[in-house]
């Protein structure tokens, strides 16, 4: 007799790029060979990430008006979860699982409306980037009508633990993607550029000026140069602090890119400044490559993905000085960077979709 396939559906508010949009990508390509998966987002658009096409992509169509006054933001919401509740019952789904802090709210109501299992996540550092007030109320009343909460850091769950019950909580970090895994180059450490590398959003939270300038103290870099992914609203200003330092020559602003992985499999180090982190893909993605890396002890995140002077090395927040120490001791010292190398993609392994996918699934079957 044939199995019948389950029916689970993600909501998120679209698939434009993004971490959370990556994940739940990530997760319907590995999960649709063993469930009928369907994707709904609250806004109309088409999936930035590559899809099965097995997955049935649905929206809600929602257009938020600009100046939407309370009476018309209820109004909208309440569209909104007529949408989900109906793709519920028309698609037959068995399971919803909802992606950030509004989906959440909404999900878990329309779950409820039709009597079916609810697994909620959360992506970012509730602290350091929290909801807004009237989100938050929602957030706090209703959180704790969902089966399961899916956080990505041990900190995540302490801090939602005073919402609801621990056992609802459940750590599952994110995949590093497959279409980074399989350009991955295990390569000998003398065959690298003498490369310094850093990943991410270039804005004040991200603090790459506190690398430029690390950068610049090193005063026998020899040939080793410093490369910047990434875009954002402080790039003219990095690149003007790397122009008055003079080291605007061995320092390149690369933009966002599509072949990170090219990067990725030729730094010797990698560099992670962050104030605070929900959960940090690039410093993730690094350690998965080997590469040697420096982070931040931000919260939340790097202490989860590093283990000091193991596989990475944890630096204090804004400390340059102990950025420059750190630096210095990694680009001076092969074997130290080999040793790192080796443990990094060791330890990250746990990082692949495979064993993140049947993380997930095992709280699937509690509740199908």
């Amino acid at each position: 007799m044939t199995k019948i396939k389950k029916t689970i559906g993600f909501t998120i508010g679209s698939l434009n790029p993004g971490g959370a949009e990556r994940v739940i990508t990530c997760l319907a390509n590995e999960l649709v060979a063993n469930y009928n998966v369907i994707i709904i987002t609250l806004e109309k658009c088409d999936s930035f990430y590559e899809l099965n096409p097995k997955i049935m992509l649905l929206n809600c169509n929602l257009i938020i008006p600009e100046n939407q006054n309370m009476i018309g933001s209820i109004r909208n919401h309440s569209k909104t979860i007529k949408k989900i509740s109906g793709f519920i019952k028309s698609e037959s789904i068995d399971l919803m699982i909802g992606f950030t802090t509004s989906v959440n709210v909404l999900s878990i109501i329309s779950a409820k409306l039709n009597n079916i299992p609810i697994i909620i996540s959360e992506r970012n550092n509730p602290i350091a980037d929290p909801p807004n007030k009237f989100w938050k109320i929602l957030r706090n009343s209703l959180y704790r009508f969902t089966d399961y909460l899916v956080v990505q850091t041990s900190s995540n769950k302490d801090f939602y633990a005073k919402i609801i019950p621990s056992k609802k909580i459940v750590i599952i970090k994110n995949p590093v993607a497959p279409t980074l895994t399989s350009k991955r180059i295990i390569r000998e450490e003398n065959k690298k550029n003498k490369t310094i590398l850093t990943v991410g959003r270039l804005d004040s939270n991200k603090s790459q000026d506190l690398l430029i300038k690390a950068y610049s103290n090193i005063s026998n870099k020899n040939d080793w140069q410093l490369q910047i992914i990434g875009d954002g609203d402080k790039m003219d200003e990095y690149k003007t602090i790397a122009k008055d330092l003079n080291i605007d020559h061995t320092v390149s602003f690369l933009g966002n890119v599509s072949n990170v992985y090219d990067y990725y499999n030729n730094a010797s180090i990698f560099v992670f400044t962050s104030k605070s982190e929900g959960y940090p893909n690039a410093l993730a993605e690094a350690l998965y490559f080997g590469i040697p890396s420096i982070s931040t002890n931000c919260p939340h995140g790097p202490s989860d993905l590093i283990d000091n002077d193991i596989n990475g090395i944890l630096i204090e927040v804004d400390n340059q000085k102990m950025l420059e120490h750190q630096l210095k001791r990694l680009m001076i010292d092969e074997d130290l960077r080999d040793n790192l190398s080796k443990s990094a993609i060791v330890k990250s392994h746990k990082l692949d979709i495979s064993l993140i996918t049947s993380s997930w699934t095992e709280y699937f079957n509690k509740l199908l």
